[in-house]
């Protein structure tokens, strides 16, 4: 076998191995999204803060989380709670840089505010899903070239809340949301009645500090949750 045609292989090889990891990856994601239909997006204050948050989370029912790049503390926080057993995003990804950073403390899928050409690029080369913000089916398009299956309605109460997520669902086929930014209680079933929709990220729900107060506030957020689901059926 010639040089060329074993780099050829080797090449084919490692792209479908490649594509594999990311289809498993993806449904990974899509499954923890439905599970939970709740996304808490968590700015996490101390090394003391990211072990509450990540116990409570637990102890009231959920199993994953999005941790933004806004405090020193997120990449330990993103470290510490994929090793207690939540599937653990990392958010506010503005660069090649915070994807690696991130990916090395252990997420295992990325969100930005919007579509970063660069991240989406590096995402499909490393096979670790990509979450890119969208505010027009112009920007789901675009995100959906780049391989991304999951986009983030945001701000969605500012782009037209759930009725947005709606309409633009009906003429792009395969599309699936997150959708954070402005969401409360009070319009929290209007998402998760959509078909569309996997998860309503947000931090609205999860203010406390301590892991009692935390466990408290997700079992309570799960329950609204299970009766929207009850509703539905």
């Amino acid at each position: 076998m010639n040089s060329a045609l074993l780099c050829a292989l080797n090449h084919t090889k490692a792209v479908f191995l490649l594509e594999e990891l990311m289809a498993v990856q993806n449904n990974l994601l899509t499954e923890s999204l439905l599970s939970d239909r709740v996304l808490p997006v968590l700015t996490v204050r101390s090394d003391e803060h990211a072990e509450a948050l990540g116990a409570g989370l637990l102890l009231g029912g959920l199993h994953g989380a999005e941790v933004t790049l806004r405090t020193p503390f997120a990449l330990s926080a993103i470290r510490r709670m994929h090793e207690m057993g939540l599937h653990v995003g990392a958010g506010t990804i503005m660069s090649v840089a915070d994807a690696e950073a991130a990916r090395d403390a252990g997420a295992q899928y990325l969100v930005s505010p919007g579509i970063v050409p660069s991240v989406a690029n590096w995402s499909e080369q490393n096979g670790l899903p990509y979450v890119p913000g969208v505010a027009s089916a112009s920007e789901i398009i675009s995100a959906q070239a780049f391989g991304c299956q999951v986009v983030k309605a945001f701000p969605a109460s500012v782009i037209g809340g759930a009725e947005w997520v709606k309409a633009v669902s009906a003429p792009i086929p395969g599309v699936r949301f997150i959708a954070t930014g402005g969401i409360t209680d009070d319009v929290l079933a209007d998402y998760l009645m959509i078909p569309s929709l996997l998860a309503v990220g947000g931090s609205w729900f999860v203010t406390g500090t301590d892991v009692d107060t935390i466990t408290r506030q997700i079992q309570l957020l799960v329950s609204r949750v299970t009766e929207v689901a009850r509703r539905a059926a």
